[in-house]
């Protein structure tokens, strides 16, 4: 994803702030999205992230998180993928943050 997301309907539920409206694109073609204000921490990184967040339906289509990531958050790091061995690391000036398999199954909240 280039621009980070947040389900539309938790988005909602939390009665986050619609800042904005835009047009985004994904596997579905266009569509018109609410812009959400949003602050998302995230533990593992000891990070969290206030800003803008497209409203998607990631429940409505029955994917396991409620939160996307995306480069306009990942720009700040250098991510390494070692598919072989099925893990990912995380950097940052300040050090970086190794996750296998089961740590990312975790940090998604799906382990």
């Amino acid at each position: 994803a280039s621009n980070s997301c947040i389900d539309a309907e938790l988005a909602d539920r939390l009665r986050l702030p619609i800042v904005n409206q835009e047009t985004i694109g994904g596997v579905g073609g266009a569509m018109a999205a609410n812009v959400y204000w949003a602050r998302i921490h995230i533990p593992e990184l000891n990070i969290s992230i206030t800003g803008p967040f497209a409203g998607v339906y990631l429940a409505a289509g029955r994917q396991p998180h409620r939160v996307l990531i995306g480069r306009d958050f990942l720009r700040y790091f250098t991510m390494v993928y070692a598919g072989r061995a099925g893990s990912v690391k995380i950097s940052s000036a300040a050090g970086g943050r190794s996750f296998g398999r089961g740590g990312w199954l975790r940090l998604l909240g799906r382990g």
